[in-house]
């Protein structure tokens, strides 16, 4: 839940298509706008145009959930991490909501 508010930025409940761009690109992902959109339609069970949390869990265990998901985790892990102390703490989560804006 954490990192859904982390990308909900502006607090609406909600992530629309400029908070989902930067929270994958956060998460080293692939982030152009048309695969930006075509996840959104691929997961906006109700068709508002932007992902609740329910729908953000269902498109982060899909990325998860890829061939090389221990290496994405691990990629993951790491950009919270910076410190490299083997924990993500609240500074880490700090620093990453400051760059998301």
């Amino acid at each position: 839940r954490e990192a859904f508010n982390l990308f909900d930025t502006d607090g609406s409940g909600t992530i629309d298509p400029k908070e989902l761009k930067a929270a994958m690109q956060s998460l080293g992902f692939e982030a152009k706008n048309q695969t930006i959109y075509r996840m959104i339609e691929d997961i906006d069970k109700d068709s508002t145009g932007e992902i609740d949390f329910d729908e953000f869990l269902d498109i982060m265990t899909a990325r998860m959930s890829d061939k090389d998901s221990k290496e994405d985790i691990q990629k993951v892990f790491s950009l919270f991490d910076d410190d490299n102390t083997g924990y993500i703490s609240l500074q880490n989560l700090k620093r990453v909501a400051k760059e998301l804006g």
